[in-house]
């Protein structure tokens, strides 16, 4: 049997849920991107700083606890030492995308109805002052029921006004962040 953790959310209520999920990163790890280990935890720690700050929207995945290094078991028993830990709301409905290659076309409804909810949760970042900065068909999971789009990985996410941006790390300054089949065109040019 699992253990069911409760998440405060803004109204001071609790919430509890059933499942959750682990983000993890350890030594030593595969270089993703061709980026040092330092670089790698440095965008992972801004992934937990982003989303703890911008907690609270129905569309966003929820952020139950970070845990800056420790011993984490797995639903298989596997103990495992990680660098950096974030403990976040298990969504399975799996991946847009995935969702998308499942079910192909969606009817007109259905598109409008989650592009409503990014939407919305965009614009709850971007009140909160973030920009995600790396949107795409992976980055929006779906409910269990299929039911709610919500938001995920917020690694390459940026402060949106100039004085938090100058405090954020040079690595996420000078990096082009995105997949260029869903850049605009004004950003790939860098415009």
């Amino acid at each position: 049997m699992h253990e069911k953790l409760e998440i405060p959310n803004p109204s001071g209520q609790s919430e509890e849920l059933e499942y959750y999920a682990l983000k993890i990163i350890q030594k030593p790890n595969i270089q993703k991107f061709n980026k040092t280990y330092n670089d790698q935890k440095i965008i992972f720690m801004n992934d937990a700083h982003v989303l703890k700050s911008i907690q609270g929207h129905p569309n966003i995945v929820k952020l139950a606890e970070v845990i800056p290094e420790g011993l984490v078991q797995t639903a298989d028993n596997q103990k495992l030492h990680v660098d950096y830990a974030m403990v976040i709301e298990c969504i399975r409905g799996g991946e847009l995308s995935y969702n998308m290659k499942k079910f192909g076309r969606y009817t007109p409804e259905v598109a409008k109805y989650y592009f409503k909810q990014v939407v919305d949760a965009i614009a709850h970042m971007h009140f909160r002052g973030f920009c995600h900065r790396d949107l795409k068909p992976w980055n929006i999971m779906l409910s269990d029921d299929l039911d709610n789009a919500k938001v995920i990985d917020f690694s390459y996410s940026t402060a949106l006004y100039h004085d938090e941006f100058e405090n954020c790390s040079d690595i996420l300054k000078g990096f082009l962040s995105g997949t260029k089949q869903f850049m605009a065109p004004e950003q790939f040019n860098d415009q």
